[in-house]
């Protein structure tokens, strides 16, 4: 969008906000005979870039005084350019690429100022494309170039919701002492690139400096003790606010995001010391909005997944216990983007699910995923690491609660027209009707299958979610038990139908991740060869696993007798429901609370809740209810075990989860 302001005497003065300039100029008032298109490029009929100017006497700008300034330049300056040559105007261009498009060198022959900051209604860091910016308001911007009470002749806004808040890079751990290692900690920070930096048992002075490069850096060691000490070291851009005001080894900065200020803490306790220090840390919990602490606490308890437990753990199981904060999972199922959106560093995720990979991690990280029907949404351009005959992955959306996941699919579906790009999906708009529908709608439910029995946790989420359906008048009946042993093995015979010859040529001379080894190794294993494996992989995963571990599928025919089981489960499932007259189905998405990073490869064999709705081709959602608590836990004894899944279903549920790692907010 680009505004005119009137002539000479009558010019666009400085405003603090962004939103009140697009309120006084979103309807032209002014009728220009005089109009002429400036800059723009392409290769087509189709230019993009230029922008209508009017020259009209009265509205003209003087020649050689005016002055420009343009929001969001990006890769084409034609329009600053034209103007420029035209009336050689004052020019100050913003945006956080123009480094890396180097307009800042070849462009020095026009009265032009290029600089890497965005525009915004509030000071925050942000991200533009690729480019790590410095967001700061209009009014900042003028006073910086002493424009605050100066005519700005024409204005450029043209950012088209590029601009947003981006995930903050943080890494954190125990260095050892910094003197030795930090040489070899310069080079992984200049490649990582993270915007703060937290370090524990740094083991310097009060006294000797801590530098890094590019950096502001605070240290403290109160006692100058080893092994002691905690730093924190933030970008030398990203503008913060320093909290040094604690009795122990304890600092945090602040620093705003477009939601709301955060504040990161880091901390060291020893274990000679042996207890958190309550006072600070109450002082830095104790903030009107998000506060994440990376520690090294040297902390032990049941509940954060240790055998054994101090009195650190317990101080940290006291405060968990009395939702003073709460432990985030670090480990995730996939990519980390649920972990993400918990912890407020994402709004909004999408990616791709065939078996569970939106659904699981959202369940895990007590936020909301959905996972679509195949050609609700297009696919193309997407490449999958598996792309099976039968199971149907789908792109889906994840984000921090239902209301918004709703929109954003709303929005998503009436704005994005999918059939126009892929035929295969039909033009089916979003129907608010049936969305804002208030109709009293017929619940099935289940909280358990005999094949992988739910723990009391999981079993009481389900109650808690029947009884909130019938307090809003909807109308619950039980749906009956299902034969979940043939749907995992139409699931894993459909996978493994090619032996993983798509993903190994996906995977030429790349490094594979550890997680993918199991299933590289057992698709490699030939039909004839199975029973031979049987006994191996019985002891490692148990007899309910063994069972579907292999791919059977020798010919097109066995594929095609396959897709007819797969056929005969999709009726028979259909016709419970059409027989319940169900409108929902609502059931467990895992046997469990979150397991750690090491458990998911092995409990992959218990999936059947989600990989079915893969199957079936069914649209699902997985959406919190409640968290994991002690009584669960204790009530978790007599769970009955007869399959090493169980064996492992029972540790999961035995350890406090929706928690796990050192991280508190």
């Amino acid at each position: 969008m680009l505004w005119t302001a009137p002539g000479p005497g009558a010019g666009l003065h400085a405003r603090a906000s962004v939103q009140q300039l697009y309120a006084d100029f979103k309807k032209p008032s002014l009728r220009c005979r005089k109009l002429v298109n400036m800059g723009g490029q392409g290769c087509t009929r189709r230019y993009e870039g230029n922008k209508d100017v009017c020259l009209d006497t009265a509205v003209a700008p003087p020649r050689n005084a005016c002055l420009v300034y343009s929001f969001g330049v990006a890769d084409d300056v034609t329009f600053e350019d034209s103007i420029a040559a035209l009336l050689n105007c004052e020019a100050h261009l913003y945006d956080p690429t123009i480094y890396m498009m180097g307009w800042h060198l070849e462009k020095s022959r026009y009265r032009q100022h290029f600089h890497p900051e965005a525009l915004s209604s509030r000071p925050i860091v942000g991200q533009i494309l690729s480019a790590v910016a410095v967001m700061k308001t209009f009014d900042t911007l003028l006073s910086q170039n002493h424009h605050s009470d100066a005519i700005i002749h024409y204005l450029k806004i043209d950012i088209e919701g590029h601009e947003w808040q981006r995930s903050i890079k943080i890494i954190q751990h125990n260095v050892q002492t910094w003197t030795n290692k930090k040489f070899a900690l310069a080079n992984i920070y200049n490649n990582i690139d993270p915007d703060i930096i937290l370090l524990n048992d740094h083991s310097l002075t009060n006294s000797t400096p801590l530098k890094i490069f590019n950096y502001h850096t605070h240290t403290t060691n109160k006692d100058s003790a080893q092994p002691a000490g905690a730093a924190v070291a933030v970008k030398s851009h990203i503008p913060y606010k320093l909290h040094d005001n604690f009795h122990s080894d304890m600092l945090a900065v602040t620093i705003d995001t477009l939601q709301e200020p955060i504040t990161i803490g880091t901390t060291y306790i020893p274990p000679r010391t042996g207890y958190l220090n309550f006072i600070d840390f109450r002082t830095l919990i104790n903030r009107p909005h998000l506060v994440y602490l990376f520690a090294d606490l040297n902390a032990n308890h049941p509940s954060l997944g240790n055998s054994r437990s101090n009195l650190t753990g317990r101080q940290l199981h006291t405060l968990i216990a009395q939702n003073k904060c709460c432990h985030i999972v670090y480990q995730i199922f996939q990519g980390g983007e649920g972990v993400l959106i918990s912890g407020g560093g994402s709004v909004l995720g999408i990616g791709n699910d065939i078996g569970g990979s939106i659904r699981l991690p959202a369940s895990w990280c007590g936020v909301v995923g959905i996972k679509p029907t195949a050609k609700r949404m297009s696919r193309r351009g997407l490449v999958g690491a598996v792309r099976p005959v039968g199971i149907f992955g789908t792109s889906g959306l994840m984000g921090k609660d239902g209301a918004f996941v709703a929109e954003a699919t709303k929005a998503l579906f009436s704005v994005a027209d999918f059939h126009a790009c892929d035929p295969e999906v039909p033009p089916l708009p979003w129907n608010d009707s049936v969305y804002l529908s208030k109709k009293a709608l017929r619940v099935g439910w289940f909280d358990s299958i005999s094949l992988f029995p739910s723990t009391p946790g999981v079993k009481r989420a389900v109650a808690q979610a029947v009884a909130a359906f019938e307090a809003l008048g909807h109308e619950v009946v039980a749906f009956p038990e299902q034969n979940w042993m043939e749907i995992i093995d139409i699931f894993v015979q459909l996978l493994l139908a090619d032996r993983g010859e798509f993903t190994d040529f996906l995977l030429d001379g790349e490094t594979v991740d550890e997680e993918l080894l199991w299933y590289k190794s057992v698709t490699a294993v030939p039909p004839e060869q199975t029973e031979d494996r049987c006994p191996e992989l019985k002891r490692q995963f148990g007899g309910v696993a063994v069972q579907h571990s292999f791919g059977r599928l020798s010919s097109c025919t066995d594929l095609w007798k396959k897709m007819i089981e797969r056929s005969v489960f999709v009726n028979t499932f259909y016709q419970n429901w059409k027989s319940n007259g169900l409108d929902l189905l609502l059931c467990p998405i895992f046997p469990s609370p979150a397991p750690k990073t090491e458990q998911v490869g092995m409990l992959s064999f218990s999936l059947v809740l989600t990989q079915m709705f893969n199957v079936m081709d069914y649209p699902a959602a997985a959406v919190p209810v409640t968290r994991q608590t002690q009584e669960d836990e204790l009530n978790i004894a007599n769970y009955s075990c007869t399959d090493k899944m169980h064996d492992l279903i029972k540790q999961v549920g035995f350890m406090w989860h929706f928690i796990s790692s050192d991280v508190f907010h």
